[in-house]
């Protein structure tokens, strides 16, 4: 029987799309310990990317967010509690998606935030 081992290498951490989530990105990588490659590391067998989507139901506008990030690096085994900034800055982007009550007026306030500069700067040229 060969020996392999899996190690998990953790990727990019972002916001779901359209939902009260974070999505944390790994590559679960097989390597095989006996056989070395030239700089005399083990040579990688199989990667495998993977994604790990942990829900936030009880998030709201309000929500304490420096609370929530550390329950949310505690919880799941894929975010190191070195990315706890990283975590706080997303559920701070998603309280701000969260601001206008419910998805609609979110998703309208989001537009609404990109087009107000730009009249701003067509009412300025004129």
């Amino acid at each position: 029987a060969k020996m392999v081992k899996k190690k998990i290498k953790p990727g990019a951490i972002v916001l779901a799309e359209g939902e009260n989530a974070i999505v944390v990105h790994y590559d679960t990588v097989t390597y095989d310990p006996d056989r070395l490659d030239a700089n005399g590391q083990p040579v990688v067998v199989e990667r495998k990317p993977g994604q790990k989507r942990v829900k936030l139901k009880s998030f709201h506008a309000n929500s304490s967010v420096p609370k929530f990030a550390q329950a949310v690096v505690a919880g799941c085994k894929y975010i190191h509690k070195s990315k706890i900034n990283h975590v706080a800055g997303l559920l701070t982007q998603l309280a701000q998606r969260l601001g206008g009550g419910n998805a609609a007026a979110a998703a309208a306030q989001h537009q609404n935030h990109y087009q107000q500069p730009q009249q701003q700067q067509q009412q300025q040229q004129q």
